[in-house]
């Protein structure tokens, strides 16, 4: 295959319902310089045979004889089988809306430095739709460059500005390798790490206003709603691996991400009722000490006041770290 602009990674694990209307909305694009990869995560329903339907040249079908968590491993794969200088990701359940790359080609085009490319994104649950929390907060018409240190208090503040739906990164960046942590045992929030890891190499993304996916948040099933929340990605070993060549500041704001993630999950965990990890021998109490001490003050308090815990946690979350506007 001649080389193409992107290469389109779709990681499929039992999807039937929907991954006909994904690959659909790739096929529809109004650039067509792309090739599709979609990479069967030892599915058992007919996600594979429904893919096998779709007699588009452009397409390669791939197998996985065991499912890995999150599609992180499937995700790599299909980046070592990219051939397009740019790397584009869809999950099997969402769709793009048919302008989506060639917006992402005219990002690329004013930002030819860029490796890391985001957009905005339409979330759909419960029979509603609404922009994602960034686009709403921040209200942008023009691209725009985000740095690590400002992605990580967006972050923080609950504004993330990329979705593994609508994130394209360059082939030729050192970190596609290996890009998403597949063998570190996490069953979520590897696309948060690879972000930061992305992030932390090239400083900076581009990103844009337009509206590139629409997110499936109420999918029967989905990972984010029953696996728990470990501390893998938030370790000591992953925090130096994160923060090589980073400067003081940007050390001390990603610290911050990782607490915030530290207490989210914690809480997340004893929400649902899953086994939760001790918060304040993993947290970076470097960073922040009164933020950190509070926060422990709070989860220690009787496990029936789940809901004045989350409350309680946003409020300090908000005080300390501020709220999109």
């Amino acid at each position: 295959m001649s080389p193409v602009f992107f290469s389109v990674i779709i990681p499929l694990h039992n999807k039937a319902p929907y991954i006909a209307a994904a690959v659909t909305s790739v096929l529809r694009q109004t650039w067509q310089e792309l090739e599709l990869i979609i990479v069967d995560d030892a599915s058992t329903d007919n996600s594979l045979e429904i893919c096998k339907q779709f007699t588009d040249k452009r397409i390669s079908i791939y197998q996985r004889n065991l499912p890995g968590p999150g599609g992180y491993a499937a995700r790599n794969y299909g980046m070592q089988k990219a051939q397009g200088k740019w790397i584009a990701f869809l999950d099997a359940d969402d769709q793009w809306m048919p302008d989506h790359l060639q917006k992402m080609v005219a990002l690329a085009q004013a930002h030819p430095d860029a490796y890391f490319l985001g957009c905005g994104w339409m979330i759909a649950a419960d029979n509603t739709e609404y922009p994602d929390p960034y686009s709403q907060c921040s209200r942008r018409d023009k691209n725009s460059c985000i740095s690590l240190a400002a992605y990580l208090r967006l972050v923080i503040r609950e504004c993330r500005p990329v979705h593994t739906s609508v994130a394209c990164v360059r082939k030729d960046s050192p970190t596609c390798n290996n890009l998403f942590p597949a063998n570190t045992g996490a069953k979520r929030g590897g696309d948060l790490y690879a972000w930061i890891k992305i992030l932390s190499v090239h400083k900076w993304m581009a990103w844009s206003p337009h509206v590139g996916a629409k997110y499936q948040a109420s999918i029967p099933g989905q990972v984010i709603k029953s696996a728990p929340s470990t501390t893998e990605l938030m370790s000591r070993g992953k925090f130096r691996e994160l923060t090589k060549g980073c400067s003081l500041f940007e050390r001390i704001m990603v610290a911050k991400y990782m607490n915030h993630r530290l207490i989210t999950g914690w809480l997340g965990n004893e929400k649902r009722g899953k086994n939760n990890y001790c918060l304040p021998v993993h947290l970076y109490w470097w960073a922040e000490p009164v933020y950190c001490l509070l926060t422990t003050a709070v989860s220690i308090a009787p496990a029936r006041r789940t809901v004045q815990k989350r409350k309680l946690l946003k409020y300090l979350s908000g005080l300390f770290h501020g709220r999109c506007q």
